[in-house]
């Protein structure tokens, strides 16, 4: 078993060591010699000076330049050294190209040397991790658990005295997250209204939605003492809400007294036991699992409203998060009731949503988003340097999440996407969307009477949206950009 000697041409990578980190432990390279280069210059230069050559290179086709090209950038270096009898083998990857659209150019896709070309998503990389594994049979893998090999003697007893604090802190966990929420309140009653939110974005390193889940459990779990209760943090913010019966709270802090490990799992149990389904909807017939695809949405109008003209408050929310599943996952096993084809570049109107299909930068899009708007929703590519700074200037909120290459709880993640818009949101308010992690989110967002601006560059996830909505009953009307 031995490392390898990886050479890396990203600008994003060579920029950001957390991204450097990732990457290496998403491929099985934690143990191996990887230098970091942001240009091709810098690459070339590294390759002149090492006397002993690199197993393995991996390029961004898409690099940074002062001038010229970006996206030819990759290419150049390419071309100067993936050669059929180099000693490296070369790996090409990017964040902005799909397989369909990467350049078949013959002096690449011909080369032995060349083992393929890999997108910036998790489920590619796996793919790319198989493949080195294969290339280099001996390679050194990081063991389970932490390696302090690689650490030096001295950094590696800190790191290790530490993880022994943290652990025993681990109970204390929960007791401080309460005692956090209850000094969130004290100062919250202090302050004049709209003052809380201006002092925690400028005094706490804390996002406000978590502010809340602190406030939130420190009110219904304030008066017990967690101190020796093993019951994650995760498992109060389940049973928190007001919905929740008191009865549902003392279950929970009975078993954990019984010495039993109170979990996510645990927690959904206990509360799937006190709270009662709620009433089916409009949108699902009386069996749960079934549509009703001949509904008619109510009419709308070319432009969406940004306030609601009622002065009555409005029922946001009429689905439960198991009849938002239900609906998607039914939607899943029917065929589309409109026969369309979505392409890149392409606008389209579902109900009250936009939905585009192509990068949230584009003019195209920009122009159909209101000059003020309550909230951005970002789901970034876990390795993408990429940030819509021009539309989150224009947001009154932002919130920016990681959701990996497939989310692993609709229903977890329904909860964290409904707690998002009613905290920043009013009823009838728009909200921008860049880059769509699940169809589930349109639902979700029509549920709460948000209207919602979606940006999404891939054109099958589109088609799926629209599949969805034309399933719900929904009317969809492709724009003119």
């Amino acid at each position: 078993m031995k490392p390898i000697n990886v050479l890396v041409v990203d600008d994003e990578f060579a920029e950001k060591k957390s991204f450097q980190v990732n990457f290496q432990e998403e491929l099985n390279l934690s143990n191996s010699n990887v230098i970091y280069t942001g240009s091709r210059e810098e690459a070339e230069a590294k390759l002149k000076e090492s006397p002993q050559h690199y197993d393995l290179i991996i390029v961004d086709i898409i690099l940074r330049v002062k001038e010229g090209d970006p996206s030819q950038e990759g290419f150049k270096f390419l071309e100067n050294h993936l050669k059929p009898n180099s000693p490296e083998k070369f790996v090409v990857i990017s964040a902005h190209i799909t397989q369909e659209n990467f350049p078949q150019k013959r002096y690449i896709i011909k080369n032995k040397n060349f083992l393929g070309f890999y997108p910036k998503k998790h489920d590619q990389l796996e793919n790319l991790k198989k493949v080195i594994a294969t290339t280099f049979p001996d390679l050194e893998v990081t063991p389970l658990g932490f390696n302090y090999s690689q650490l030096d003697s001295e950094t590696a007893q800190l790191v290790r005295s530490r993880t022994l604090e943290i652990k025993s802190r681990g109970k204390k966990l929960v007791q401080e997250t309460i005692m956090i929420g209850k000094l969130l309140f004290e100062v919250k009653k202090s302050l004049k209204y709209g003052l809380f939110r201006e002092w925690v974005k400028q005094e706490l390193d804390i996002p406000l939605p978590t502010c809340s889940k602190f406030m939130k459990i420190a009110s219904q779990f304030g008066d017990v003492d967690f101190s020796e209760l093993n019951i994650v943090s995760s498992a109060l913010d389940i049973l928190a809400p007001s919905n929740v019966p008191q009865e549902a709270r003392n279950e929970l802090i009975k078993r954990a007294q019984a010495g039993e490990t109170i979990d996510i799992a645990a927690a959904k149990e206990i509360k799937q036991k006190y709270v009662p389904p709620k009433k089916q909807p409009t949108l699902l017939s009386k069996s749960s699992s079934e549509l009703v695809t001949t509904a008619k949405p109510k009419p709308t109008t070319p432009d969406v409203p940004f306030e609601s003209k009622t002065q009555t408050p409005e029922k946001r929310s009429s689905l439960s998060k198991g009849q938002i599943i239900a609906i998607r996952k039914s939607s899943e096993q029917k065929k589309s009731a409109q026969d369309l084809t979505v392409e890149k570049g392409s606008m389209w109107q579902l109900g009250e949503h936009f939905l585009f299909c192509g990068d949230s930068l584009s003019p195209q899009f920009q122009r159909k988003l209101p000059k003020i708007f309550p909230l951005l929703l970002a789901f970034p590519s876990r390795y993408s340097d990429y940030w819509p700074a021009a539309i989150a200037e224009r947001a009154q909120s932002v919130i920016s999440h990681y959701t990996g290459s497939k989310i692993k709880d609709l229903e977890l993640f329904g909860d964290f996407i409904q707690n998002s818009l009613e905290l920043h949101t009013k009823p009838r308010q728009p909200i921008v969307v860049v880059n769509f992690p699940d169809p589930i989110l349109l639902i979700i967002f029509h549920d709460l009477k948000c209207h919602s601006f979606i940006a999404e560059p891939d054109p099958q996830l589109c088609q799926q949206t629209i599949h969805l909505w034309s399933n719900m009953g929904g009317k969809v009307v492709k724009k003119d950009v």
